[in-house]
This record gives C-alpha cells, sequence and structure tokens, in this order.
C-alpha cells in the first residue's frame, strides 16, 4: 500500500510571510524551543512535499501563535485571523 502525502491545510506559509519571517527565521525560533529545524525542511513543508512531526507542529503553532489543530482546520484559524485583525483595528 503506497502512503498518500497531504499538504498543509492552512496557509501557514501566508501566516509566517504575515509575520514577516523567513524560513531560516522561523527555523531559528522553532529551534529555541527545543526542536532542531532547518530553512529548507520548513520550505517542504509548506509547500506540502513533507510532513511535519507533532513536535514540530506543536513549536511551530506556538511560534505563530496558534493552536496545533489549526494547521488541520482552515477554518478556524481564518476565525482567529479575523477576530485579530477586529481588535487591532
Amino acid at each position: 500500500m503506497s502512503k498518500i502525502s497531504v499538504g498543509p491545510q492552512i496557509p501557514i506559509r501566508a501566516l509566517r510571510e504575515a509575520y514577516g519571517l523567513t524560513t531560516g527565521q522561523l527555523a531559528d525560533m522553532i529551534s529555541e524551543l527545543g526542536v532542531k529545524v532547518d530553512g529548507s525542511t520548513l520550505r517542504h513543508i509548506e509547500l506540502g512535499d513533507r510532513n511535519a512531526s507533532t513536535a514540530l507542529r506543536n513549536a511551530w503553532a506556538t511560534v505563530l501563535k496558534i493552536r496545533p489543530a489549526d494547521f488541520m482546520q482552515g477554518d478556524a484559524l481564518r476565525s482567529y485571523l479575523t477576530v485579530q485583525d477586529d481588535e487591532a483595528a
């Protein structure tokens, strides 16, 4: 049986870019949380070429201030971003 690869369900690249971060900067921030990763790996995950481990998803979510589950729930992230935009206005 072949393994099916599923890409990210939310625009994690767009969210990273909204924070003004490069993949290298994000990788450094994630590594500071104890999960060693490099920018190239993050890029492959953003493109859907690789899957993130649970530890990486948790650290990534912490840095981007989202819940790890939001990586799989696009509507929840859109709702969160809308609230954040409304609060900033």
